[in-house]
């Protein structure tokens, strides 16, 4: 009976029941780039980030319509933030989408679903913030500029970072992670933990 009554409280308790996913380790990860923070000291908080960087395959999309090559780009980027100044392993991480797509009504209604080694993760619906459109030439199509922004609780973002193969999939559109943008979400979850 005590024995049961443990594992309960254990498992009840916060701070006490041990993640499923594991860390990765902190190592020396290659890709362009690097982690950084800031501390706001009016809020009181650290926020631990990589900057944005490009998926490659946003850019080699077929997308519906378009027979010239792509303006079309997509860049990625992921944080956490945690109060003062020393670390605490995050509830929840932020994920970052800067889209310039031909046609934003492609992504449908915007919902992100991450599909980590075949399992899908359901995040929701995207907050979509519109930053306007560029023609890069006379004779190209409008780019429409948007931000798109989603939290997945730490436990998924550790699925995530363990995972091999990762896709990213708005609406309907699906498009798989670099390794690059791989090891930089093994970079950041590296740094979650004190």
């Amino acid at each position: 009976m005590i024995p049961v009554l443990i594992l309960a409280l254990a498992l009840c308790l916060p701070g006490l029941a041990q993640s499923t996913q594991s860390v990765p380790a902190k190592r020396k990860y290659k890709y362009p780039g690097k982690i950084e923070s800031t501390y706001d000291k009016f809020k009181d908080e650290t926020m631990v980030f990589f900057k944005l960087m490009p998926i490659t395959a946003g850019a080699n999309l077929e997308w519906e319509g378009t027979t010239i090559v792509s303006d079309e780009r997509l860049d990625l980027l992921m944080y956490f933030a945690y109060s003062g100044q020393t670390l605490a392993t995050p509830k929840w991480v932020g994920i970052g989408i800067a889209s310039s797509i031909y046609e934003p009504k492609q992504y449908g209604d915007y919902t992100l679903t991450i599909v980590c080694d075949k399992q899908p993760i359901h995040v929701g619906k995207m907050i979509v913030h519109d930053r306007g459109e560029i023609r890069y030439a006379p004779r190209r199509p409008t780019v429409k500029i948007q931000r798109l922004e989603a939290s997945i609780p730490y436990e998924q973002f550790l699925s995530i970072a363990n995972a091999r193969k990762v896709k990213l999939r708005i609406g309907h559109k699906e498009f798989p992670l670099d390794p690059q943008n791989l090891e930089a979400i093994r970079d950041l979850a590296s740094r979650t933990a004190p």
